[in-house]
């Protein structure tokens, strides 16, 4: 597991992340960032100095979020307006009283109806590590960055009161061409399990047919015979030819950083 990167000033303007600084804006309270109405939670404290709005690292240093349940998975939630790429997650406590979350787990989805948790690569939820005190930063860094339209950050274990102050850490996607899918030509050097066949009338009707299965994450599509394959794989092991002028293309996800790159044509 990464570990984490201690950061005692709340006055830090940009974080430093391993993965570069093109993408290390503030999304939750930078100058760009979202709107109180984009912060909800599974509950809140009656007391205004501990709603969710009070999860903002800039807003109120001796207060934030937190839950009215004191239990483990209530959880705050970030809906952005455009689609973004998360890189990091910055965390404090209350700033006092010793009272601070100390581990959490991450969720996101594209849609805001359909959650997938934060792994590790053997499959098993990622338990990051939250704050040791109630004052200091504590940044936890993705191991790949994730492109989400929303993210829930869920409390698992806390010192004396589950009291949180957070920011994100990425950049907003600028332009975006909808669901956006990369072809990739060659022979698949292993068979796979089909999701769902058909014949649609050309690629961008292939990835519709996609988006209507919950679990398809790629396809295949051929410019002569207009077939459809629908896959769960999220990624192709692909062997080259000595042409890679086929009928055939195998279309996965746009990674992050073709997304960042996107512009019109």
């Amino acid at each position: 597991m990464r570990s984490s990167t201690l950061v005692t000033s709340v006055l830090i303007l940009m974080v430093q992340t391993t993965k570069g600084e093109l993408c290390s804006d503030h999304l939750i309270s930078g100058p760009n960032g979202v709107n109180n109405s984009a912060l909800s939670a599974s509950s809140q404290s009656a007391n205004n100095l501990y709603k969710v709005s009070s999860l903002r690292l800039t807003h109120c240093p001796l207060c934030g979020w937190i839950p009215d349940v004191k239990e483990r998975s209530q959880y705050v939630q970030v809906d952005f307006p455009k689609t973004s790429v998360i890189m990091a997650v910055l965390t404090r406590g209350q700033g006092k009283n010793a009272q601070y979350v100390s581990s959490y787990t991450m969720y996101i989805s594209d849609d805001g109806v359909t959650w997938e948790s934060i792994k590790h690569d053997d499959g098993t939820i990622r338990i990051f590590d939250g704050n040791t005190d109630d004052s200091s930063l504590n940044l936890q860094e993705f191991k790949d960055p994730v492109l989400v339209k929303s993210v829930r950050l869920a409390i698992e274990t806390w010192n004396k009161m589950p009291v949180l102050k957070m920011e994100l850490i990425g950049c907003a996607v600028k332009k975006h061409p909808g669901r956006c899918w990369e072809g990739h030509h060659g022979t698949l050097g292993v068979s796979l399990p089909v999701l769902h066949h058909t014949t649609v009338q050309n690629n961008a009707m292939c990835g519709l047919e996609c988006r209507k299965h919950p679990t398809c994450e790629s396809f295949m599509f051929s410019f002569l015979s207009h077939q459809c394959l629908l896959y769960t794989t999220t990624e192709f092991n692909l062997t080259m030819g000595e042409s890679t002028l086929t009928d055939v293309v195998y279309f996965t996800k746009c990674t992050w950083r073709t997304l960042l790159n996107y512009t019109d044509v």
